[in-house]
């Protein structure tokens, strides 16, 4: 009998309100969800997830992202868990019945050679740095392939850095029918000028470490 591989989802949130919403819509979808709160978040929900503080005044994604993956790495080794599923969702993100397992499923389609999933409109892996753009707000990684976000990253194109980091380990796997909704687009980026700083110099230094843009 083949044992599933479990699936652990990580959501960094400051308590936007969605974030009801998205931590309700995987709740029984994922093995375990850890949170990771930034901005003195404390979360007051009546759904188990486990809490990742993170004490750092500075906004940044990939530092966020990497907490919740050693959490989830923590997780299944306690576990005896030799393989399992990262789903990173941002707090506006609300997934349908049956998408996690959608998408998982399109991760592990292809053997041990992808690293890392996203939705979209065909099934594709992608083996070369380039397009088509990685969704940010909603893809999976293979816990057990090791990947981590680049921290200099702080704001902007971490996720695709992450992405092209997966293209070249074996491959960045497009799936189709993942159905999920992600509500408010560029919220924070397009409301915050320091944001929008940061994400023009995380540009720059993407562009010194490929050699072009991330689109």
């Amino acid at each position: 009998v083949t044992t599933p591989i479990p699936t652990y989802a990580v959501i960094p949130t400051e308590g936007r309100p969605c974030m009801y919403d998205c931590v309700y819509a995987v709740r029984r979808q994922a093995t375990d969800t850890v949170l990771v709160a930034t901005n003195g978040y404390q979360y007051n929900g009546t759904y188990p997830v486990s809490v990742i503080e993170d004490a750092d005044p500075v906004p940044n994604i990939s530092r966020w992202w990497n907490l919740g993956l050693i959490a989830a790495q923590a997780k299944a080794q306690v576990r005896g868990q030799d393989r399992w599923n990262v789903l990173v969702i941002n707090d506006d993100t609300v997934m349908a019945p049956g998408s996690v397992a959608k998408l998982a499923e399109g991760l592990r389609a292809w053997g041990d050679r992808a690293q890392m999933a996203f939705p979209g409109p065909w099934d594709q892996l992608f083996t070369e740095p380039g397009p088509d753009r990685v969704t940010g707000w909603c893809f999976m990684l293979r816990g057990e392939g090791g990947l981590r976000a680049d921290e200099r990253l702080k704001w902007w194109t971490n996720d695709n850095n992450l992405d092209w980091d997966a293209r070249l380990a074996g491959g960045t796997a497009m799936v189709t029918g993942v159905d999920h909704e992600h509500l408010h687009p560029n919220g924070y980026t397009n409301a915050r000028p320091d944001l929008m700083e940061q994400a023009g110099r995380d540009m720059e230094l993407f562009v010194r470490k490929w050699g072009r843009s991330a689109w």
